[in-house]
């Protein structure tokens, strides 16, 4: 008789331990991989948003050296009759200039290096993401797979 109280009492608390799992632990798992398959989403957002941004960037960058080049012509214009003009207005323009075109060519080259930079991580993100959201949409806690499972945890006790 004890033998057979123990086997009743372990038959019911694996019912109701298959039911909490089923219950509480399956759909804990899948609001998860719901909440995984929203980030996902959110981070290929955020990667056009920085798709975006690089190419205003590239842009910005390009516009400097034009803006580089427009600046030397200028200068190399400005007052040739008059070679001596740091010494009339006070102010040396020529090494400000060359300090300018220092500058643009150095922020075109740091936008243009570090666009590549970006392009390739964009790129690498991208694809784990894609492989991540391909992983959680292949997750399905209602298959038949797990509806077997479930029925044997219930089934099983009622045979002991």
């Amino acid at each position: 008789l004890r033998v057979r109280i123990v086997f009743l009492v372990a038959s019911v608390l694996l019912m109701i331990f298959a039911f909490l799992f089923v219950v509480l632990g399956v759909s804990n798992v899948n609001n998860a991989t719901t909440t995984m398959g929203k980030s996902i989403q959110t981070g290929e957002e955020l990667m056009q948003y920085t798709k975006e941004i690089a190419s205003v960037l590239a842009e910005v960058g390009s516009k400097s050296m034009e803006l580089r080049d427009s600046a030397v012509k200028e200068i190399k214009n400005f007052c040739p009759d008059n070679p001596n003009i740091a010494e009339m207005t006070g102010i040396d323009i020529i090494p400000i200039a060359e300090k300018a075109k220092s500058d643009l060519t150095m922020l075109a080259t740091f936008i243009s290096q570090g666009i590549e930079t970006l392009k390739e991580s964009v790129t690498m993100v991208g694809a784990c993401l894609d492989d991540v959201d391909n992983g959680v949409e292949s997750i399905d806690f209602w298959g038949w797979q797990m509806k077997i499972l479930a029925a044997c945890l219930f089934i099983l006790p009622s045979f002991l």
